[in-house]
């Protein structure tokens, strides 16, 4: 006869030998840590070593993933940071000292003027670096103009990366002992003004597209350097200029008198290993560099001079000032002049001089040595003095100096 209900359990405690008002229901919290024998079986529950779950120690790698429901820990039952030392090395990137990021996401800041005005102690001691991530910034110079303060560095991550774009059109930069490297400045419209000193471009490249515009830049400092700088558009200089081992366009413009480098006034200009390309399909005036008015200094070395345009073009023109030529090509296939002074002093060595109107022309002081003179002569009824040594023509034939 099988037995059913309260008969069974009645049967199964006689069996155990145990009372029947013994068993009791167990209420709710009635069962503490302290009435669960420890994993270790020893170390008791009031403590905070040991083995197994404790009241107030959970033993190393006890939870595991699989112990924790997908979503069962929520942010609420989180309080406080989580120490670095719970963080396994190189889930997370951890946050560089002095080192400000420019992102579209992720970053301390997602346009380059905040991220500048958020730096209040840059100095020789400690310097900072914004670094700006792939992508596309407006400069918004309309809004104010951007200042990179002495010893702040703002790196693009390339110059085929990170463009930042001049959308408002003219607009101003400051720089002083700071460095910009590493990235693209496109300009669609107007120019940049760049002010300050002793700063550093390097790896940059400046395209302007305004054909209604003289230069992409108008650079009004002492002691800017441009280091492996394409700048397309060309470049205007009222201060102390240096451009090494970069290459200079002066692309089609609808505007006259444009071209590469113009030196205005009192400016000093030193070009070292670099091209100067001029290009262009109209019949306005164009030129590689342009010292105009004043008692300006242009010195070019190792360089390479090219002006090609139908009719109405200068390699290097100069009113006033002295220019120095050494190691360097100067060519202009269909314009005036390789190389034209009205009353400067030009110096010229170990060079080539190309002009099928003229080589050389107008007036001043000319001393040559060791050099190629590829076209004539055209004085255009100005005075000049010239001094021919070592000199040879475009058939290699002894140099006459007018």
């Amino acid at each position: 006869m099988r037995l059913k209900g309260a008969a069974a359990v009645l049967m199964i405690v006689a069996s155990m030998s145990l009372p029947v008002e013994s068993l009791a229901v167990i209420g709710p919290n009635q069962v503490v840590s302290s009435s669960i024998r420890p994993a270790d079986g020893t170390s008791g529950q009031d403590v905070t070593v040991g083995t197994g779950i404790k009241r107030g120690h959970i033993q190393d790698a006890a939870v595991t993933g699989s112990k924790i429901a997908d979503g069962a820990v929520t942010d609420t039952k989180i309080t406080g940071p989580i120490s670095a030392s719970k963080i396994q090395d190189g889930v997370f990137q951890k946050k560089t000292g002095n080192v400000i990021t420019v992102a579209k996401t992720g970053g301390d800041f997602t346009a380059l003027l905040p991220a500048l005005q958020s730096i209040t102690d840059a100095s020789e001691t400690n310097p900072y670096i914004i670094k700006i991530m792939p992508g596309v910034y407006d400069l918004d110079l309309a809004a104010a103009t951007i200042v990179v303060n002495p010893f702040v560095t703002i790196e693009g991550s390339g110059e085929n990366a990170t463009f930042l774009v001049a959308n408002s059109g003219w607009g101003d930069m400051s720089l002083t002992n700071a460095e910009i490297r590493g990235l693209t400045i496109n300009i669609p419209s107007g120019h940049i003004r760049i002010w300050g000193s002793r700063s550093l471009f390097r790896n940059v490249t400046v395209n302007s597209t305004d054909k209604f515009e003289y230069h992409a830049l108008w650079l009004y400092g002492d002691g800017f350097t441009f280091d492996r700088v394409l700048a397309k558009g060309g470049l205007y200089n009222a201060g102390n200029l240096v451009v090494d081992n970069s290459r200079i366009e002066g692309t089609p413009k609808l505007v006259d008198w444009t071209g590469g480098i113009f030196n205005e006034g009192n400016a000093t200009l030193t070009v070292r290993n670099t091209v100067i390309d001029v290009t262009d399909s109209n019949t306005l005036t164009h030129y590689g560099i342009r010292l105009n008015y004043g008692s300006g200094n242009v010195v070019i070395s190792n360089s390479s001079i090219n002006v090609n345009v139908p009719s109405n073009g200068y390699g290097v023109i100069a009113v006033n000032g002295n220019i120095q030529i050494s190691s360097s090509q100067i060519k202009v296939p269909q314009g005036i002049a390789g190389l034209q002074s009205i009353e400067a002093s030009v110096f010229v060595d170990n060079s080539e001089i190309t002009g099928m109107r003229s080589a050389i022309s107008g007036g001043g002081s000319f001393k040559i040595g060791s050099t190629k003179v590829n076209g004539p002569f055209d004085l255009q009824g100005l005075t000049a003095t010239f001094k021919c040594i070592n000199s040879y023509d475009g058939d290699y034939n002894q140099l006459v100096c007018p």
